[in-house]
């Protein structure tokens, strides 16, 4: 349209759509706008000066466009209160029409701009886009399709969990018994609010909600029944015990599958990938190297060794304090007895008690190397962010990552299956993620050649003083196995053992097995990772054979490939540089990197004790990310970016020196502790977090 009027009331419109910017757009069902638009029009040529295509196709459109309050209430976008004389009425009747619509989508687009400003030598409505949609896997309408369905599998979650269901849920996750509950808690307080508020709500108010509530989700919240949170109310409302439950949750949480795909990506999978990254210019963050101390923000330390303090001009000599080169009382207990003369208490207690007025402080280094761990970082610092905790306006891209994984899986699976994982003499467990009949088998003999060999496998699960106590699969019911074969304290005997892989059968479907088999001998762990190949005996693949004498590998004749057997190291070091039940030296304390700035627990609250001289010695690979902690809008190319990160490097071990002990807040601790006060010097049992 022309005329200095229109170009006023336009000029409205854009300084009202602007107020809005930052917030969701949602559209409606509002019908018949653009008649509306012209009947506001008393004069038959005034309404035939306005009717115009261009114009028509704005109204009808984006004439319905709103925004959503806290309490349900729409605002249309497009039509201020109050405007130019001329068209001051049609405002009104517009406003009017689009606050009694029903809101049917958020709206996405990936135009610039709303409408056409000129066209024809004409002018006429038109907005600025305030949020562009960007997506190179889908279109704004697959998008907007996609919401759709979020929309109505949001509204059959408010029908079909009930509060008194919701509220079962939440004292289970409160119990403290439910590892990693921190992924569900946020998840169920954001279901539980939504019914709250739409419980008092009908017609579209109560749909206006649950569009603002889809619109705003965090990545993954509205697949509420395809997620943890899903199966625990699915659990609870099939009747399931509290141990089946807590079981059956562990099994879903299991870090080495949890949102973790098993298999390779197609052609096309890598190929949106490809295209994804290149989008989003994230290619440059794929590339990890190990932290160090320098790379941690001062603010986040828990704690610190206190400066040494001077005399005059000079330091006095490896002091902590003004006598610290004195000897002090208890200062040379012997690791093994630490354990009863220690002060057994909480990490919070410790904290809050004891930890402010430390000037040095050491850990007893444990033989078990499952909880080391160590924090790495972009290796590229100008690389945009690539985790979840990670911002461009308050950057922190370090992660970490577990000598036993995220969080020591293997563990959880035997003990779950009623296995003994502790207290042994020797302990290999063999654990793969498919329903394939997978079987260790342990072979003995007190003699060389295997005169007088003992066999334990399926059928011989007891022999030579050991036992095969979790044998799973048989039927192909789990994708979730472990097997594991132990010699309790004091039962192992002196000989030769070998132990082997061997794939029985497949599951329907057939596919080879990736697996990995821990050993533990003497308190040392090893480990292989293989993949099976054909079934039966053609399959067997040996992954470990040793000679053991008292209580130690003498003779390595299968030697295993990762962590290295002790010879590829220094006498007595583990696979990260020290020394098992021997005093480290800790550095630094900090929280783990979900907890530094942009705050989000569902990845665990942990506690990191940073040591002087540990660094891994084995292979990096597959260190540098886990796919569930990364940004929200990577989740489509999950399966090709677990693809890659299993054969990436992480760079810069040589000068790696963020790595440490990692506790979780949910998990038993049973960390000793030696803590320096000047003069004095205290043990501690720290046994839990709280």
């Amino acid at each position: 349209m022309n005329g200095s009027t229109f170009d006023d009331f336009s000029a409205d419109i854009n300084e009202y759509f602007d107020t809005f910017r930052g917030q969701k757009l949602f559209k409606t069902d509002a019908a018949d706008l653009f008649d509306t638009y012209l009947d506001s029009f008393k004069d038959k040529e005034e309404r035939q000066h306005h009717n115009c295509n261009t114009c028509r196709s704005f109204i009808q459109r984006y004439g319905g466009l709103v925004v959503i309050a806290e309490d349900g209430t729409t605002t249309p976008v497009m039509w201020p209160k109050r405007t130019v004389k001329d068209y001051d009425r049609a405002t009104k009747a517009l406003r009017a029409a689009v606050s009694k619509a029903k809101v049917v989508c958020e709206f996405l687009s990936s135009e610039r701009d709303l409408g056409r400003e000129e066209f024809g030598g004409w002018t006429h409505f038109s907005v600025r886009n305030p949020k562009v949609f960007r997506d190179p896997l889908k279109s704004a309408g697959q998008a907007m399709a996609a919401k759709r369905q979020e929309f109505a599998t949001i509204n059959k979650v408010l029908v079909d969990y009930s509060d008194a269901l919701l509220d079962k849920a939440d004292e289970l996750l409160a119990s403290g018994q439910f590892y990693r509950a921190d992924r569900a808690k946020t998840h169920l307080q954001w279901v539980r609010d939504l019914k709250a508020q739409t419980a008092r709500r009908r017609g579209k108010k109560k749909a206006a909600l649950v569009w603002r509530a889809v619109a705003n989700a965090p990545a993954g919240f509205t697949s509420v029944r395809a997620g943890a949170l899903g199966s625990l109310l699915s659990d609870i409302k099939a009747g399931y015990n509290f141990a089946a439950i807590k079981r059956r949750w562990a099994a879903v949480m299991n870090p080495e599958t949890y949102q973790r795909t098993q298999n390779a990506p197609g052609a096309q999978q890598v190929r949106q990938a490809e295209i994804l990254f290149e989008e989003l210019g994230l290619a440059p963050a794929l590339g990890r190297r190990f932290a160090t101390v320098s790379d941690i923000p001062k603010s986040v330390v828990l704690w610190e060794p206190r400066p040494v303090k001077t005399i005059g001009r000079a330091k006095t000599p490896g002091s902590r304090g003004l006598f610290g080169h004195l000897t002090a009382t208890g200062s040379d207990a012997a690791a093994s007895d630490v354990t009863a003369s220690a002060t057994k208490m909480t990490w919070a207690k410790f904290q809050r008690t004891v930890l402010r007025g430390v000037d040095k402080l050491e850990v007893l280094v444990p033989r078990d190397d499952r909880r080391f761990m160590a924090l790495v970082t972009a290796d590229d610092e100008d690389a945009p962010p690539l985790l979840q905790w990670d911002d461009e306006d308050d950057r922190n891209p370090v992660s970490w990552f577990y000598a036993g994984g995220i969080d020591g899986e293997m563990r959880r699976r035997v003990q779950q299956a009623g296995g003994q994982f502790d207290n042994v003499d020797i302990r290999c467990t063999l654990m793969w993620n498919d329903r394939n009949d997978l079987d260790i088998h342990a072979v003995f003999s007190p003699d060389r050649p295997y005169a007088g060999s003992q066999h334990i496998y399926y059928s011989c699960k007891k022999a030579a003083g050991g036992w095969l106590d979790v044998d799973m699969n048989v039927r192909h019911d789990t994708d979730k196995p472990v097997e594991n074969i132990r010699w309790g304290k004091g039962k192992a005997t002196n000989g030769r053992y070998k132990f082997y892989v061997q794939n029985y059968s497949y599951a329907p479907g057939r596919q080879d097995s990736d697996y990995t088999v821990e050993l533990e001998v003497g308190g040392q762990t090893y480990r292989y990772t293989g993949r099976s190949r054909g079934t039966s005996a053609m399959s067997n693949k040996t992954v470990f054979e040793f000679d053991y004498r008292a209580g130690a590998v003498t003779r390595w004749l299968a030697k295993p490939a990762s962590p290295a057997a002790p010879s590829a190291a220094a006498p007595g070091l583990n696979a990260w540089g020290l020394e098992s039940d021997t005093w480290a030296t800790v550095k630094s304390v900090v929280p783990s990197p979900n907890l530094w700035k942009k705050r989000t627990t569902q990845h665990g609250k942990h506690t990191f004790f940073l040591l002087d001289g540990c660094a891994p010695t084995d292979s990096t690979k597959g260190l540098g990310f886990i796919t569930e902690t990364l940004r929200g809008d990577l989740r489509e190319v999950r399966r090709t970016l677990e693809s890659f990160t299993k054969d990436a490097e992480v760079y810069g071990v040589e000068t790696a020196d963020a790595c440490g002990l990692g506790m979780v807040e949910d998990q038993p601790w049973n960390l000793t502790v030696r803590a320096t006060s000047g003069t004095r010097v205290n043990l501690y049992k720290i046994d839990r977090f709280d």
